[in-house]
């Protein structure tokens, strides 16, 4: 990106980028790391109190030596998705390690090559734990590998609208909620009077959007017949980022018995398996794949020095991070 482009960009943008910089091991405000040891901070990234020419100072050791970097900005892009798995919490005498079979990760699974892969999943009786991009994926692989005889269980506690395509009825994604005018359909952090308004008074045609694109997917997969039609809207879904593709012949193979879909809303190992909602006896397995995801959040914040930072991306577990769909809004991140 050229320097005259960013020099035009917006405010708030210079400020977000120089939000990540604090991931060095010390950021300061200033031309000379002598001039003052005041921490960086979230107060010098609100609007009022930015300046773009302003110049950061980090610190960096290499080889036990302290070196000083001037940086006009830092873009950190460390993935969210990665690194740290998200593995949900079980009560005592019912967690994994009760189980005397194998519990992975869908990120241990990934990291295996092609022959590890089909070796680990081959011959036993598999459970994947969530029924999202990754589960899918290797829900067809178990399926593949086993067949009918040993069918792979997925378990889930809502019904997703998984897309076949990205084309509903022929017209692109993208023209309905991928443009500048979608951006007008839903409310904001932030917005004034006016986007509020125009999001309100748009908000049957987004309606019909969502049911155009519903239309599409119940026709196109058999989601009624097997009793998976998601109770909430699929402009619900796709506004919070969980839209994904569904692999081609999926719900074939559930229809032949290669794939059990299973709804549930709570479970628990033991030793020969994992017990579903208050069933009396266990789902026996040899191998669960946990495909429940990433702790994007904790990664973001171990990555900072500050605590100040820290507690800006995640001040407790139950915190969202305040960042969705590649937008960062500072007036939300840092709202008192």
């Amino acid at each position: 990106m050229s320097m005259s482009r960013m020099r035009t960009m917006p405010r708030e943008t210079f400020a977000c980028l120089f939000f990540f910089t604090s991931f060095l091991i010390e950021v300061r405000r200033f031309s000379s790391p002598k001039a003052a040891s005041e921490e960086f901070g979230p107060q010098h990234l609100r609007g009022q109190n930015f300046r773009p020419h302003n110049n950061f100072i980090s610190s960096q050791i290499f080889h036990g030596n302290l070196q000083f970097t001037r940086w006009d900005f830092v873009v950190l892009g460390l993935g969210r998705f990665s690194g740290i798995p998200n593995i949900p919490s079980f009560p005592p005498g019912k967690r994994p390690e009760t189980f005397h079979g194998e519990v992975i990760h869908s990120m241990d699974y990934a990291a295996m090559d092609y022959k590890l892969a089909a070796k680990c999943i081959k011959g036993k009786r598999i459970v994947v734990v969530v029924l999202q991009k990754s589960a899918l994926d290797i829900a067809m692989e178990c399926s593949t590998a086993n067949g009918v005889e040993l069918p792979c269980t997925v378990l889930y506690k809502s019904e997703r609208w998984g897309v076949p395509n990205y084309l509903p009825w022929g017209v692109p994604l993208a023209y309905l909620y991928l443009n500048r005018f979608s951006e007008l359909l839903v409310h904001k952090p932030g917005e004034g009077f006016l986007l509020s308004s125009l999001a309100t008074i748009l908000s049957r045609l987004r309606w019909v959007f969502s049911k155009f694109v519903e239309s599409y997917i119940k026709w196109k997969l058999p989601l009624a017949k097997l009793g998976m039609v998601p109770k909430h809207s699929f402009h619900k879904e796709f506004s919070s980022c969980l839209t994904s593709t569904v692999p081609k012949n999926f719900y074939d193979r559930v229809e032949e018995g290669s794939i059990l879909p299973k709804k549930t809303q709570n479970i628990s190992f033991c030793e020969e398996g994992i017990m579903v909602d208050d069933e009396d006896s266990p789902l026996k397995t040899d191998l669960v794949i946990l495909a429940t995801g990433f702790r994007g959040d904790k990664k973001l914040r171990d990555i900072f020095a500050s605590p100040t930072f820290q507690d800006c991306m995640a001040g407790s577990p139950e915190a969202r991070v305040p960042l969705y769909s590649l937008r960062i809004l500072t007036s939300y991140i840092f709202k008192p």
